[in-house]
Formats: structure tokens, C-alpha cells, sequence
């Protein structure tokens, strides 16, 4: 990985954490091996996107749903999360569609809903 493109991989992630098990990407946001199968970024105490070494990613907002739980979401997942009259949505670029979030929520690396 000469230079990174957001979002991370699984790949990406062993790279960046070959050495340690954390490492601060963002203000209050940290890459953390959870396992060997799974990276998070953590924002403040909650994974707010979970990488799985399957490519699959997880999105969780712990709670708080705030501007910057999903700038992080989209930062760091292959979708946007994107919200209209308080609802939130993931919109995926490739397909350009929109479904609604849901905590727990799984995509692919194409962004597909799984």
C-alpha cells in the first residue's frame, strides 16, 4: 500500500497495524485490531465501522447519531450516510441508491446491503 484511498480494506488495515494495535487516524478516531478477522474504527467508544477480513464492513452508530458518527461512517466504509428530515440513509455511489440505516448494518465492498 504505497498510498492509501479511503475506505480501508482488511488488507489495508494489517498493513497500517503490522506493528501495533492501534494507530489515531482522525481527532477522537482510532483504527484497533478487534481480532484476527476484524479492524474497527472507533470513534470516541464505539466501532463505528467494523472491517471484516471477508470485505465485508459494519456500521454501528452506538447511539449517537451525530454529523460526525456519519462523516466517519462514509470516511471509512464504501457508502454515505446521508440524512433527510432526521432520518438517516446509506447511499451507495456505485448504484446510486439509497436504503435506510439501521444500526448493525452490513455492505459490501461495493457498498451492496448484504
Amino acid at each position: 500500500m504505497s498510498k492509501h484511498e479511503l475506505p480501508y480494506s482488511f488488507a489495508d488495515c494489517v498493513e497500517l497495524l503490522a506493528k501495533r494495535n492501534t494507530k489515531k487516524l482522525k481527532n477522537n478516531t482510532y483504527l484497533e485490531k478487534i481480532d484476527e478477522k476484524t479492524f474497527g474504527i472507533k470513534f470516541h467508544d464505539t466501532y463505528v465501522v467494523k472491517i471484516f477480513d471477508s470485505g465485508l464492513y459494519e456500521l454501528n452508530t452506538g447511539g449517537y447519531k451525530t454529523k460526525t458518527t456519519k462523516v466517519r461512517m462514509s470516511e471509512f466504509s464504501p457508502i454515505a450516510v446521508c440524512q433527510k428530515r432526521g432520518e438517516w440513509f446509506i447511499f451507495n455511489y456505485k448504484k446510486n441508491t439509497t436504503i435506510p440505516f439501521y444500526n448493525g448494518v452490513m455492505v459490501d465492498k461495493n457498498g451492496e446491503k448484504i
